[in-house]
């Protein structure tokens, strides 16, 4: 049923409008049954309207056979008849099976990756360790004990015990480090006949400026403040103004081989304009100092309002966080 109120008063809802779109898919296309062979299909095209030109290789339309061009509710209902609620439920536990079948899936591979993976670590587990033990070293062989000797006759001795001397064990005297000492070199005597080295040419040498040069640095700097404050727009017009005319670069005793950029920073123009002297040819307004805004007390005080609620709220952000 259409919409009976609102902005789509009186229009088909949208499943409607899928409906529609079916039943036409169905009206229109052509199904083949399995199995069919060519005679079979041949015949079903013509039942359907169509007709084969094997010359041009196309399918035409037949105009004597009727083909349905519009398409009601009421016949899409009879194309497509709508679901029973026995039917929608068989379609919801299959839906359901499926999800559970894929669920059971995708348990059993994750616990043969776990497995897999167990084995694996365990593996290298066990090779590492091997590397770690060292070889057990071969026990040494027991020697064999000396076989007892017989008795040995004892005659006099072969030394004189008085002539015997005991030696005294020097100990180890400490030997004193000793000192490393300069050596002192002998004075060494300049021949007479060595040259003194020359200056080298390119040694710079500071020179002191003088009062005139003084002046002159004072003067482009106070030059330069003035314009300071200059908008940049004014400053290229003026540049603009003295590339196109020969009389402002004559009072300013500069000749131009090239025209001056216009695409340099501020700061750049402002010294080309000190250093081409274009200040002294053209005059550049300074802008108009800026004047406090003197505040009521109601306004100050909602100034204050302001700032402490800007406190509180980050006050409160902080807390949270802490929490």
């Amino acid at each position: 049923m259409p919409y009976k109120s609102g902005k789509l008063k009186g229009e088909l809802t949208t499943p409607e409008i899928r409906k529609l779109i079916k039943a036409h898919n169905i009206l229109v296309s052509i199904k083949i049954p399995a199995g069919a062979k060519r005679d079979d299909i041949i015949s079903i095209i013509k039942k359907r309207g169509y007709d084969i030109d094997h010359k041009q290789q196309k399918l035409k339309q037949v105009k004597n056979v009727p083909v349905p061009k519009t398409v009601s509710v009421a016949s899409a209902k009879k194309i497509i008849p709508s679901k029973t609620k026995e039917q929608k439920e068989q379609m919801k536990q299959k839906q359901k099976e499926k999800k559970e079948k894929q669920k059971i899936e995708k348990e059993k591979e994750v616990k043969l990756i776990k497995k897999e993976a167990d084995k694996e670590f365990k593996q290298k587990k066990q090779e590492a360790v091997k590397k770690q033990k060292p070889k057990d070293k071969p026990k040494p062989i027991a020697k064999k004990e000396d076989e007892v000797r017989g008795k040995e006759k004892v005659g006099r001795p072969r030394v004189d015990p008085k002539k015997i001397k005991v030696i005294e064990i020097k100990s180890k005297e400490k030997k004193e480090e000793k000192k490393p000492q300069r050596k002192q070199l002998k004075a060494t005597q300049k021949p007479t006949d060595t040259k003194v080295q020359d200056k080298p040419k390119d040694l710079k040498v500071k020179v002191k400026k003088s009062e005139k040069e003084k002046k002159e640095n004072r003067e482009k700097i106070e030059r330069f403040d003035n314009i300071r404050n200059v908008k940049i727009g004014f400053i290229r017009d003026a540049v603009r103004d003295f590339n196109n005319s020969k009389a402002l670069q004559d009072k300013a005793k500069i000749t131009l081989k090239k025209p001056l950029k216009l695409n340099d920073s501020a700061e750049q123009m402002r010294r080309k304009i000190i250093a081409y002297n274009i200040d002294k040819v053209i005059d550049f307004p300074a802008p108009p100092k800026r004047q406090r805004k003197s505040m009521t007390d109601e306004e100050r005080a909602a100034k204050k309002k302001k700032h402490q609620k800007k406190q509180n709220n980050k006050e409160k952000k902080i807390k949270l966080n802490y929490q």
